[in-house]
C-alpha cells in the first residue's frame, strides 16, 4: 500500500506540475523525436522522478546502438520524489524511415529505466533495399516490384527509374500526389550471363513551399543459366597472387548434347583454353598480374558455341593481386 500511495503521489506531480516522469523499477518512457534529418544530432533531455521510497540505484547506461546514441547525463542514484534528468544526444543513420533508440539505465539489482525516442527518419525509402533474384533461365523473365516511400513533409509528385544495363528494364508507376510510388524491374534474360547493376530511382518531392530532389538506388544481382549446360565450379576465386608469381585453374562443362565451344575472358591477365576431356569440356585457366593493378580484381569468362558464337554460360572470376607481407 505504501508503494502505491508514493507511486500516486509522484503521478500526480507528473500531471500537475511541468511534467517529468513518474518511473518504476521496468518503467520504459517513451520520447517523440517526430522527423528528424539523418546525420544531424537530436539532444533529448527526460526529467524523471522515482516513485520508489527506497535509493534506486542505476549506475550503467547501455545504448541500443553506439554510434547513435551519447548518454550526456544520467543520475546513478534516483531517490524518491526528486527530480532527475537522463540527456541524450540522437544522430539517427542515413536509412530513412520509423526508428527508435534507447538507453538503459540498470545495474542496481533492480529491474532497469528504459529511455525510448521514437522518430522518422526523414529521406526516400526503397523496398526491398536490394533486389537478389538468384538463378533464373535463359528465355525467362522475373518481375520485380520495388516500392518508394517519402518519409518527411511533403508529398511524391514525379518520379524517374533508370539502369545503365541494356537487359533490364524499368517502368516507373506513380499515383500522383501520393507518400509512396512503385518501380517495375523486369530482367531480360537473354543469354546465360551475371547482373551485378543498381536501379536509380529519383522523385521529386513538394511540401507546399518549395520542391527538392530525392534519390536512392537498389543493387541488382542475378545469374541467368543455360539448362542444358552445367559448369562446376559456378564461379572461381584464384586466391591471393603476388606479382612474381601466377595462378592456375579450371572449370568443367557438361552438355547435353555434343557441342564444341570456344572461351573469352574480360579479367585483364587471365589466358583461357578449352580442352576436350572425355565427354566433357574443361577451360584451363592461368592468371598472371598485370602491371599497374592491385587489390581485388573482377572479371568473367564466356562461353559461347561453335560456330554460332551464342554465350550459353559465364562464369564469374575473383582474384585479390597484391604482393605478400
Amino acid at each position: 500500500m505504501t508503494h502505491l500511495l508514493s507511486a500516486m503521489c509522484v503521478f500526480a506531480l507528473a500531471v500537475w506540475g511541468v511534467g517529468p516522469h513518474s518511473v518504476l523499477p521496468g518503467s520504459e518512457v517513451v520520447v517523440p523525436l517526430g522527423y528528424i534529418e539523418p546525420g544531424v544530432c537530436r539532444e533529448v533531455s527526460v526529467v524523471v522522478v522515482s516513485g520508489m521510497l527506497d535509493v534506486w540505484r542505476v549506475p550503467k547506461v547501455a545504448v541500443s546502438c553506439p554510434a547513435c546514441v551519447e548518454v550526456l547525463e544520467s543520475p546513478g542514484v534516483l531517490r524518491f520524489a526528486e527530480p532527475d534528468t537522463v540527456r541524450l544526444r540522437v544522430t539517427p543513420s542515413a536509412s530513412a524511415g520509423p526508428s527508435r533508440w534507447g538507453a538503459t539505465l540498470h545495474g542496481g539489482g533492480s529491474a532497469p529505466l528504459r529511455i525510448t525516442c521514437e522518430g522518422t527518419v526523414v529521406g526516400l525509402e526503397g523496398e526491398p533495399e536490394q533486389l537478389d533474384l538468384g538463378r533464373c533461365e535463359v528465355g525467362h523473365t522475373k518481375p520485380q516490384t520495388i516500392t518508394l516511400r517519402w518519409h518527411g513533409m511533403g508529398r511524391i509528385v514525379s518520379m524517374q527509374c533508370k539502369c545503365n544495363d541494356p537487359d533490364v528494364e524499368v517502368r516507373s508507376v506513380l499515383a500522383s500526389g501520393t507518400e509512396n510510388a512503385t518501380c517495375i524491374v523486369k530482367l531480360l534474360a537473354r543469354q546465360p550471363r551475371s547482373f551485378d547493376t543498381s536501379i536509380s530511382i529519383a522523385v521529386t518531392v513538394d511540401d507546399g513551399v518549395a520542391r527538392s530532389r530525392e534519390h536512392v538506388s537498389i543493387p541488382l544481382r542475378a545469374e541467368v543459366i543455360d539448362p542444358t549446360v552445367t559448369v562446376r565450379p559456378a564461379s572461381v576465386f584464384l586466391g591471393r597472387v603476388s606479382r612474381k608469381s601466377n595462378a592456375v585453374s579450371s572449370v568443367h562443362i557438361a552438355s547435353s548434347a555434343s557441342r564444341e565451344m570456344t572461351a573469352t575472358t574480360s579479367l585483364a591477365g587471365l589466358q583461357v583454353k578449352m580442352i576436350a576431356a572425355g565427354n566433357q569440356l574443361r577451360c584451363d585457366m592461368c592468371y598472371t598480374p598485370p602491371a599497374g593493378r592491385q587489390g581485388l580484381q573482377r572479371g568473367s569468362i564466356q562461353l559461347a558455341d561453335e560456330p554460332s558464337g551464342q554465350v550459353v554460360a559465364e562464369v564469374p572470376v575473383l582474384v585479390f593481386l597484391g604482393d605478400d607481407v
